[in-house]
């Protein structure tokens, strides 16, 4: 049914978000799933940003997609805070850059490459869900990648203060590129990952650098996939 809806939706129609995070944002409703024009795209995620991410924050969306994270967190962090939305697919950057620009967001600055554990170039597996590329060791398409250490070390980038990363099974290099940035600066992570072996390499990884972690609802039976990373010096009572 999804799909037969889609088929009949023209590739420009732009509507006000009805309900949720993004109501009365303008979104191009063929750019993605109905359920982010909808307003119901990962409830649990959206209200934890909410109550920890506050005006002035440095915030990552690494795996930005086409833009319904970056324009909630360019919403949160205020004209004195900053979104770094990286995202290396083109397809999804034209729908990203154009959801900011029609909804007057200027806070969100948006890099079009992939975060990994060395700088360079590396194939992408451009899927027909746009939600869903990746990088991989073959592919339709060559990214240029970059770590997180270049860009901060080198004055590219602020430090973060929290970083959203979904990428689709990169996690791990993503986090390894990052070590001296973690290290140093102890961003809380907002970690979605592809697999129950990635995720306690993951896991395994945070925890040398002195990392806890919760899922992201209280409500949650256990770690899922998708869960909050935190320094262990932080205070439990704000993370509720």
């Amino acid at each position: 049914m999804g799909a037969f809806l889609h088929s009949l939706i023209p590739d420009d129609l732009v509507l006000p978000i009805p309900q949720g995070a993004l109501k009365g944002k303008k979104w191009v409703v063929e750019s993605g799933g109905l359920v982010y024009y909808l307003g119901s795209f990962e409830t649990e995620k959206t209200r934890l940003f909410k109550n920890l991410i506050q005006k002035g924050n440095v915030v990552y969306d690494i795996g930005a997609h086409v833009g319904y994270f970056s324009l909630f967190l360019g919403e949160l962090v205020g004209e004195a805070g900053r979104v770094l939305a990286f995202e290396p697919n083109p397809v999804n950057v034209e729908y990203l850059r154009q959801h900011l620009d029609m909804n007057g967001i200027c806070n969100v600055d948006v890099f079009e490459f992939a975060l990994s554990d060395e700088n360079g170039e590396s194939f992408f597996i451009n899927k027909k869900d746009t939600s869903t590329g990746c990088l991989s060791s073959s592919g339709d398409m060559w990214v240029e990648t970059y770590t997180v250490d270049y860009l901060v070390d080198s004055g590219t980038v602020p430090p973060p203060d929290y970083i959203k990363i979904d990428v689709e099974g990169a996690e791990l290099l993503v986090l390894k590129g990052a070590r001296r940035t973690l290290e140093k600066h102890m961003p809380s992570i907002f970690l979605a990952t592809h697999g129950p072996d990635l995720k306690y390499d993951c896991m395994e990884f945070l925890e040398t650098l002195g990392y806890c972690f919760r899922p992201e609802s209280k409500k949650d039976q256990g770690l899922g996939k998708d869960f909050f990373a935190y320094p262990g010096k932080a205070s439990e009572a704000v993370l509720c």
